[in-house]
C-alpha cells in the first residue's frame, strides 16, 4: 500500500489545483458584465464596443458614444430597435 501513497498524493494535489482553477473561472465569470454591444453592428466600421451589468447602464454608454462620435442626439424608434437588437447577453 505504501507504493500507492505517492500516486495518491499526486492525484490529490492535481485535483486541488483543478478545483482552484475552476473556482477562479467561476469568480471571473461572475465579475464579467452581463451585456455588451458592438457599434459596428449598427454603424459599419465603427470600432466602439461597450459592456455593462444592466441594459440601462449599457444604453447610457451607447447614448454618450452616439452623441460624441456620431453626433446623434435624437434617437428614432428605428434606431432604438436596432440598438436593442444589437445587445448581446453573456
Amino acid at each position: 500500500m505504501t507504493a500507492l501513497r505517492p500516486v495518491t498524493d499526486l492525484v490529490l494535489r492535481h485535483l486541488k489545483v483543478q478545483a482552484n482553477i475552476f473556482e477562479r473561472r467561476i469568480k471571473m465569470s461572475e465579475n464579467k458584465e452581463a451585456m455588451s454591444i458592438s457599434c459596428a453592428s449598427i454603424m459599419p466600421g465603427c470600432p466602439f464596443t461597450a459592456s455593462a451589468a444592466t441594459e440601462t447602464e449599457l444604453l447610457k454608454k451607447v447614448a454618450a458614444h452616439a452623441a460624441n462620435v456620431h453626433k446623434i442626439t435624437e434617437i428614432s424608434p428605428e434606431l432604438a430597435a436596432k440598438v436593442k437588437a444589437a445587445i448581446k447577453s453573456r
